[in-house]
């Protein structure tokens, strides 16, 4: 008989994770909490920026970097707030990507915006100064793998750091493509944009692998780096996927509820309008209504303009134990991306967070955005729901009618979309599958061989 292999035997690697603060909310939460989930205390350490510290459940050896940490900056930061504080100058996604918003702004606040994203480019490019104490607690740890969520220049540098004077391999880890839109509001910041690529490059001369938020992200990567990489696509936890199994179709007597949960930023609010005013045309054969869960600070900016629409109703945010129980109770899941090409160019690699959600539910989803994207092309090839990848009314109304008056087509999508997540996304499944590709890199600083 042969001998089993236990975790004893073959103990988890003792990873320093660099990325932001491990817990189980938020997006980042749901896509590095599951994977972290259960890693033995004495064999994990973080380093982080945020004011937070990681949850103890899954960490509680951390760092916290601030801009103590980097005394230039520091020195520059309070003037910047102030002098950039009126909350009206753009809508961006993480270190100096502009993601839209600046169309509908003033000439005077687009310039704030481009001026403030500028400044902040060219203060990415000073390092962090790390102190004897730091350096101290990385070699008591004894770090034998780093684990990177990667992302501005300095903590490019960071990881880069640790790797050489540690002799460390990285798993680099992209969620998008992040840095195909990084610093390029203006030819001022080809300067910084150069550095960054530059020092992703050399990065990634560290690292055997790269984890990816989705397959295209994945194989883009590859081919960019020249090294393998596996996908990581945010799992769901497996009490979540078969809490009642496939559930039935729910059927409401007051009419068809399509419900949106997530974010309204990227431009998304937009196209949830559109599907409110497509609602209020098929009104008059049977009632339906887009019911909106959003973060409350992205109500404060939307809510007038989505409430503007009969069929739209605003229901204020979740709580993260109440995802779930509002998913199950929809007929119909909606998820919705911009059509604006800038957008597109830092969303089009990355599947949302909540499609493993929407498809663990057991619910059918419309989707509504740029086909080629990630997500939809994932909603797609899963069979799931019905993908309107194009800004047309006509078949945008066909696809809400469709759902609305065929409920053994909602069923089916919605068994399909379970029986994916149960597949793809069981977060048990990927954790060991992540916990295998971590070992290996630890003991032989190589990607494993992938399985035929």
């Amino acid at each position: 008989m042969s001998k089993q292999v236990t975790i004893e035997e073959n103990p988890l690697p003792r990873v320093l994770v660099i990325s932001p603060a491990l817990s189980f909310t938020g997006n980042n939460g749901c896509i590095y909490g599951p994977l972290f989930q259960g890693w033995p205390h004495d064999r994990i350490a973080q380093i982080h920026t945020d004011a937070q510290e990681p949850s103890p459940e899954l960490c509680t050896r951390s760092w916290r970097l601030s801009l103590d940490d980097v005394p230039l900056d520091a020195r520059f930061r309070p003037l910047l707030t102030r002098l950039f504080h009126s909350g009206k100058s753009g809508c961006t996604a993480g270190q100096g990507v502009v993601v839209g918003g600046l169309e509908h702004l003033s000439f005077q606040a687009r310039a704030v915006t481009k001026a403030h994203l500028l400044i902040r480019a060219w203060m990415d490019l000073v390092p962090f100064r790390l102190s004897r104490d730091f350096w101290e607690w990385v070699h008591d740890f004894r770090p034998e793998v780093i684990f990177s969520s990667t992302g501005s220049i300095r903590m490019i540098r960071l990881t880069s750091s640790l790797a050489r004077r540690r002799c460390l391999p990285i798993i680099a880890d992209f969620r998008d493509d992040y840095p195909n839109a990084l610093y390029r509001e203006s030819l001022l910041a080809a300067f910084p944009r150069r550095v960054l690529m530059g020092q992703l490059a050399r990065m990634m001369a560290l690292s055997p692998i790269i984890t990816a938020g989705s397959e295209p992200l994945g194989k883009l990567y590859s081919k960019r780096y020249g090294i393998p990489s596996s996908t990581f696509i945010p799992p769901v936890q497996h009490s979540e996927i078969h809490a009642g199994q496939a559930p039935a179709p729910v059927s409401h007597s007051e009419g068809i509820k399509f419900v949106y949960v997530g974010g309204l930023h990227l431009n998304r609010w937009q196209q949830l309008i559109e599907i409110g005013t497509i609602l209020a045309k098929v009104q008059t054969q049977s009632k339906a209504e887009l019911v909106i869960y959003a973060p409350e600070s992205h109500l404060r900016q939307h809510q007038a303009a989505l409430l503007a629409q009969p069929c739209i109703r605003v229901a204020g945010a979740l709580k993260q134990d109440a995802v779930f129980p509002i998913l199950r109770q929809a007929d119909v899941l909606v998820h919705v991306e911009s059509f604006d090409p800038q957008i597109q160019r830092y969303t089009w690699m990355s599947v949302s967070t909540k499609i493993p959600q929407y498809m663990a539910a057991g619910r059918p989803i419309l989707a509504y955005g740029p086909a080629a994207l990630a997500s939809l092309q994932h909603i797609e090839e899963t069979s799931c729901g019905i993908v309107v990848g194009h800004r047309d009314s006509a078949e945008l109304l066909a696809a809400v009618r469709r759902l609305q008056d065929e409920p053994g087509l909602r069923g089916c999508l919605g068994k399909k979309g379970w029986q994916a997540a149960q597949d793809k996304h069981d977060a048990d499944r990927e954790r060991e599958r992540f916990r295998q590709l971590a070992r290996a890199i630890a003991v032989s600083g190589r990607a494993p061989k992938p399985r035929k």
